[in-house]
């Protein structure tokens, strides 16, 4: 102001021009204090941000460690009650098991106790019949020796008058020998007729004369007749003769089997009618004696 005063006018615009321009550098400074400032305060802006990111990323991170724990900490809470049900189960299914184990053994032993009881009645049972039927029984042979001493001497004596009768009229038909044809004969047999057979090997009924020897009606075939057919029949065939152990009832097997069950003679005409089979199937009667007789144990190596 001084300068403005007492100088000129140059002066004094110079003055106010160094006043100006005093003045805008102190707006500049003031400026550039802000602007530091202002820096300052982004930097130290930004450094908080970084931090606060860091921050957020490490709670983040947090978050997902715990997340995880959690979801392991919720599956092994899961297996760890799945366990603890299936301990439940077996537990609930031994118990059950224990009881109807129970329950059989009780069943078993009520069983048992029944079964005990029904046996010793069952014995009981058993041991009076058993002595009644021995009671019965006694009173049987009682009544059997009663009817026994009952009978007549005379009765006794009859009976064993037909028993002898019996006796000697079986042996002398054992006595009576089978007609044997000779060998030239059989070699003469013609095979094919039954009728030329029959005659060559069937016998005589007892009592007939040799003049009847030639009537077929005079003639029978019995067992021994028919055995020595068989054999001569064998060799006709071309085969062995049977051994004696083979040989051993084989003429009354093929008899009965050709003849019939219970038949002890047959004429020329029943011959003559079952004769055709015989010459087919001789081999086969004899396997079938001879297995019979293996299947009775009537045959022995020693033997053989």
């Amino acid at each position: 102001g001084v300068l403005m005063e007492g100088g000129s006018p140059a002066g004094a615009a110079f003055a106010k021009e160094l006043l100006s321009q005093a003045r805008e550098i102190s707006d500049l400074r003031h400026a550039l204090g802000a602007e530091a400032g202002v820096r300052e305060r982004s930097v130290r802006l930004e450094s908080e941000a970084a931090e606060c990111r860091l921050e957020a990323a490490s709670t983040r991170r947090v978050e997902r460690e715990q997340a995880e724990l959690w979801s392991e900490a919720a599956a092994e809470v899961r297996l760890l009650r799945s366990q603890v049900d299936r301990l439940g189960e077996a537990r609930h299914l031994r118990l059950r098991h224990e009881e109807a184990e129970d329950v059989q053994r009780l069943g078993t032993a009520e069983q048992g106790v029944e079964t005990r009881t029904e046996l010793r009645d069952y014995q009981r049972r058993a041991t009076s019949e058993i002595w009644s039927l021995r009671l019965e029984l006694n009173e049987a042979r009682q009544e059997c020796r009663q009817l026994s001493e009952s009978q007549s001497a005379a009765e006794i004596r009859s009976l064993r008058l037909e028993l002898d009768e019996a006796r000697q009229e079986c042996r002398q038909l054992s006595q009576i020998p089978p007609r044997q044809p000779q060998s030239a004969e059989v070699g003469r047999v013609d095979w094919d007729d039954p009728g030329a057979v029959f005659d060559a090997f069937a016998s005589l009924e007892p009592g007939s004369s040799e003049a009847s020897s030639s009537s077929r009606d005079a003639k029978r075939m019995r067992p021994r007749d028919f055995s020595h057919l068989c054999e001569c029949l064998r060799r006709h065939e071309g085969r062995s003769p049977m051994s004696t152990v083979q040989r051993q009832g084989f003429g009354e097997f093929a008899f009965s089997a050709v003849f019939g069950e219970g038949v002890t003679q047959v004429d020329h005409a029943r011959f003559a009618l079952l004769f055709g089979p015989l010459a087919v199937g001789l081999e086969e009667l004899e396997n079938w004696h001879w297995r019979s007789m293996n299947r009775d144990g009537r045959i022995h190596l020693t033997a053989i």
